[in-house]
């Protein structure tokens, strides 16, 4: 049985780019030579990748062996209207970064096409979306198919975009730097899921920018990814596992069409 290893690194732009780049070597020098890297285009509407030459030089060379996956086009939710029912993932869960936890299908397409036309702008292509903290609407997931995205994921699961209705079940190892109690948890939450990742075809590790800061995570971190390839994991991408690394298919591509409208639905998300 092959037994895939994904490895996603989490909000590459280019203020997180110096953290990136030293997860990226330190990765290489323990075996991993690929992983899918999740790329904001503008994050926190400050300065977006296109107008930083070294963000764009580093993600260009990276293509050639990394994949480029948007992972939504702001990473906040500055502008858009407070909704109490989603309270716990948009303050809570996140900072205030579930971009597209309640997009209507407008607001999302515009985004959506605003992030691949700059992804494309710099020279860069993608065939996956991972929305800002897996939290994705589904009424968003005909609009990425229709722009020609082949997947996207939730925590638990990976999603093909041509049988949504059919994902395949991986919970990924991921940690929560932000206090002392959240770094806790993870590391004792991600040691319990381990018991049960190390024996299935799929291991998923997602990492974020901050998480090497903290001597105790990176310690877990590389331990897991050791063990891992020592049982014969073997490193891929997102779209390599799905398509298999010599696979020709287009990528996602701008829409030109007007989005499509559906009446409004009660905000829930891909579990």
């Amino acid at each position: 049985m092959k037994r895939s290893l994904i490895i996603s690194l989490h909000d590459v732009h280019p203020h997180s780019l110096p953290k990136i780049q030293e997860q990226r070597q330190l990765l290489q020098e323990i075996g991993i030579k690929t992983c899918s890297l999740l790329v904001i285009p503008h994050y926190h509407h400050r300065t977006p990748c296109d107008h930083h030459p070294q963000c764009i030089q580093y993600l260009q060379a990276r293509q050639a062996t990394d994949e480029i996956v948007l992972h939504g086009y702001y990473h906040d939710r500055r502008g858009l209207p407070p909704n109490l029912r989603n309270f716990f993932w948009t303050h809570l869960y996140t900072q205030n970064e579930a971009e597209f936890c309640d997009l209507n299908e407008t607001l999302a397409e515009k985004r959506l096409n605003q992030g691949l036309m700059l992804l494309q702008k710099i020279g860069l292509s993608t065939h996956g979306f991972i929305a800002p903290g897996w939290l994705l609407h589904p009424r968003c997931i005909p609009i990425l198919k229709r722009l020609g995205f082949l997947y996207t994921t939730t925590l638990r699961k990976i999603i093909r975009l041509n049988d949504p209705n059919s994902p395949i079940l991986a919970h990924s190892h991921c940690w929560s730097a932000r206090s002392l109690w959240r770094r806790s948890s993870s590391q004792a939450w991600n040691s319990l899921l381990l018991r049960h990742t190390l024996n299935h075809p799929i291991l998923r590790v997602a990492l974020h920018p901050q998480d090497f800061q903290f001597p105790q995570l990176k310690k877990q971190i590389t331990r897991i990814i050791r063990q891992a390839l020592q049982l014969g994991f073997q490193p891929t991408t997102y779209r390599d596992f799905l398509l298999g690394s010599t696979a020709n298919i287009a990528p996602a591509h701008c829409s030109t069409s007007a989005p499509h409208q559906t009446p409004p639905a009660t905000p829930s998300h891909l579990a």
